[in-house]
C-alpha cells in the first residue's frame, strides 16, 4: 500500500515529487552496503514496483558504476536485480529505455533452459514421454511406460520428468498452469519422497533461473497442488544460497513467502478455533452441543497441525542458516575471508528471529543451543540478547 501511495503522489506532484525521490533513491543507492538484508530487498521490491509505473523513465545512468563492482556486490546485486525483475514484467519491443538496459548490462534472455541435449541417457526418458503424448496415451498407460526409467540409478528421472512437462508449457502462465495440471497424477506418482522433491525443485531452478517470476509462479503450483511440500521448497533454496555463499535475493523471496503463508494459516485456523469455541460455550440443547464439540475437536486439530509445520519450518531456516554460520566461524581469520558474507547470514537470522517472535520467544532453549552452536559468536549473543530485551 504505501508503494500505491508513493506513485500516486509523484502522479500528482510531477514536479517536486519525482525530484524528491530521484534524490532519496540516489542516496540510499550510494549507502546499500550498509543496508540490513530485508530492508535491501524491500528497497528493490520498491524500486521495480516504481520504475515499473514510470514505464522505466527514470535516470539510470546514476547506477552506472555499479556494473564495474564485484558480483556480491549490494550494488551491483540490486542493479541486476532490478533490471531482471523488470524484464519479467514489461515488454521490451515497446520499451526502449529497457531495451537499452538490458544490452548494456548483456541480461540473458528470460527463456527456458532445457538441459538435456542429444547424446544424453536421459534423452531416452524425453521420447518416451513425448511418443506417449503424440499417440494420445492415456496416463495410466503413460505412467507404466515411465516405470521401466523411474528406478534406475544413473538416471536423473524426476529432474528430466519435470523438465519435460514445463517445457512443454513453457509459453505463458496459464499454459504451464494447465499442463501441470494435465500431467499432475504422473507427477504424484513419481514424486514421493524428499529426494524426489528436491529434485523438483532443482529441475523447476534449473529451468527457469533466468526468470525468477516464472521460478517463483512454477514453485507455487506444484506446492498448491500437493506435489511438493513447504520444508522440501524452503530446504531446496536455502541450500542453493547458503552453499554458494552468494546472495540470492529469490530464495529469500521464496522462503519468507512461505514463512507467511503458514502465519496466515495458522492465524485464520486460531481464530475459527476461537469463534466454535465460543458458540459452544452457548449451547443448551445436547444434539447441537455433540456437534459443535466435533467441530472443535476438528478445528483443534487443524490449528496444532498447522502450528507445527510452521514450528518446523522456522526451526529448519533457522539450522540451516547456523550450519552456514558454523562452517564460517570454524575457519582462520573468517573475518577477513567471510565477513561481508557472515553480516547478510546473521540478519537474515535476526529477520526470522523479528518477524516470527512469538514463536522464538516461547523457545528460550532453542535460543540458547543457537548460541553454543554458533561457537559462542559475538554477533550472533548480540541479536538474540537484542530479541529478549524487546520481548522478555
Amino acid at each position: 500500500k504505501y508503494f500505491v501511495l508513493i506513485c500516486e503522489l509523484c502522479k500528482y506532484f510531477k514536479d517536486v515529487f519525482n525530484i524528491v525521490l530521484k534524490q532519496a533513491i540516489e542516496s540510499i543507492f550510494n549507502n546499500l552496503e550498509h543496508m540490513n538484508a530485508a530492508c535491501f530487498q524491500r528497497f528493490v521490491d520498491f524500486f521495480v514496483f516504481y520504475a515499473n509505473f514510470l514505464n522505466c523513465s527514470f535516470s539510470w545512468e546514476i547506477f552506472d558504476n555499479a556494473l564495474n563492482l564485484d558480483s556480491n556486490h549490494p550494488k551491483k546485486i540490486f542493479y541486476l536485480q532490478v533490471v531482471s525483475k523488470l524484464f519479467c514484467l514489461v515488454d521490451v519491443k515497446k520499451n526502449e529505455t529497457l531495451a537499452k538496459l538490458i544490452k548494456k548490462i548483456n541480461l540473458p534472455s528470460p527463456e527456458l533452459h532445457f538441459r538435456i541435449s542429444t547424446g544424453d541417457s536421459e534423452m531416452d526418458v524425453v521420447q518416451s514421454f513425448v511418443r506417449c503424448i503424440k499417440a494420445k496415451t492415456s496416463i495410466p498407460d503413460i505412467i507404466k511406460e515411465l516405470e521401466q526409467f523411474s528406478g534406475n540409478p544413473n538416471l536423473k528421472f524426476v529432474f528430466v520428468l519435470v523438465q519435460t512437462i514445463l517445457k512443454g508449457g513453457f509459453q505463458t502462465p496459464t499454459h504451464t498452469a494447465h499442463v501441470i495440471d494435465k500431467y499432475l497424477p504422473i507427477l504424484k506418482h513419481f514424486i514421493v519422497t524428499e529426494e524426489d522433491n528436491k529434485a523438483c525443485i532443482e529441475a523447476a531452478y534449473d529451468a527457469w533461473q533466468k526468470n525468477l517470476a516464472k521460478v517463483k509462479h512454477v514453485i507455487q503450483l506444484l506446492e498448491q497442488r500437493k506435489v511438493i511440500d513447504p520444508l522440501s521448497i524452503v530446504s531446496g533454496f536455502l541450500t542453493l544460497e547458503l552453499e554458494s555463499m552468494r546472495t540470492n535475493l529469490l530464495s529469500w523471496e521464496i522462503v519468507s513467502a512461505q514463512v507467511s503463508l503458514l502465519a496466515c494459516k495458522f492465524t485464520r485456523l486460531r481464530d475459527n478455533y476461537r469463534n466454535i469455541k465460543m458458540l459452544h460455550k452457548g449451547k443448551v440443547d445436547e444434539d447441537s452441543a455433540d456437534e459443535t464439540s466435533k467441530q472443535l475437536s476438528n478445528a483443534k486439530k487443524e490449528k496444532d497441525d498447522v502450528k507445527e509445520e510452521r514450528i518446523q519450518l522456522l526451526y529448519l531456516i533457522v539450522t540451516k542458516i547456523f550450519d552456514s554460520i558454523s562452517l564460517i566461524t570454524k575457519t582462520p581469520d573468517y573475518k577477513k575471508v567471510s565477513g561481508t558474507w557472515l553480516i547478510y547470514i546473521l540478519q537474515r537470522f535476526q529477520q526470522i528471529l523479528f518477524e516470527n517472535f512469538e514463536f522464538f520467544y516461547h523457545s528460550q532453549s532453542l535460543l540458547q543451543s543457537i548460541i553454543e552452536y554458533s561457537n559462542n559468536d559475538e554477533h550472533v549473543i548480540e541479536i538474540i540478547n537484542r530479541f529478549q530485551t524487546i520481548y522478555t
